[in-house]
């Protein structure tokens, strides 16, 4: 009996592993779609004659994942909390288009204590924070597309 059951429980880290592949992705895909549809009401706010907003989606499925573990850390820009599900990417100057160097992932709550204020709302420790990542993201961009990984 006990032959027969270790090698289907061989099978059970495999199949856990991609599952949580597959809802990665499709969080992924969310977060780019909500990227996408704020950049449409960006535009249209940018047609009704509102001043000092950029508009326009310089990210893709892989930024977003980069985004996420590497720069984020999967943790919220703000409060610092491990993330759950719900998650969003906010740009941080409005008037830049969305980029690898201007996405914010935040939380919930993260999100709450952005919309009251915006970056004047936020303690200057956690400004700083944040504008120190981006700043590494923005040098590393730059990097690359000096060909910095290849030369």
């Amino acid at each position: 009996m006990r032959l027969r059951v270790l090698p289907v429980l061989g099978t059970m880290p495999a199949i856990m592993g991609q599952a949580a592949a597959a809802l990665g992705k499709q969080v992924r895909h969310r977060l780019l779609q909500h990227v996408k549809n704020r950049e449409g009401e960006a535009r249209k706010r940018i047609e009704a004659g509102e001043e000092g907003l950029a508009a326009g989606v310089g990210v893709d499925v892989d930024d977003v994942e980069h985004l996420m573990s590497e720069l984020w850390r999967n943790r919220c820009g703000i409060t610092g909390e491990r993330l759950g599900s719900a998650l969003e990417l906010i740009k941080w100057d409005e008037g830049r288009e969305a980029a690898v160097d201007n996405l914010v992932l935040m939380s919930a709550k993260g999100l709450a204590r952005w919309k009251k204020g915006g970056r004047g709302g936020l303690e200057a420790h956690v400004v700083e924070r944040i504008e120190g990542r981006l700043e590494a993201a923005r040098k590393l961009a730059e990097g690359l597309e000096k060909g910095g990984w290849y030369n």
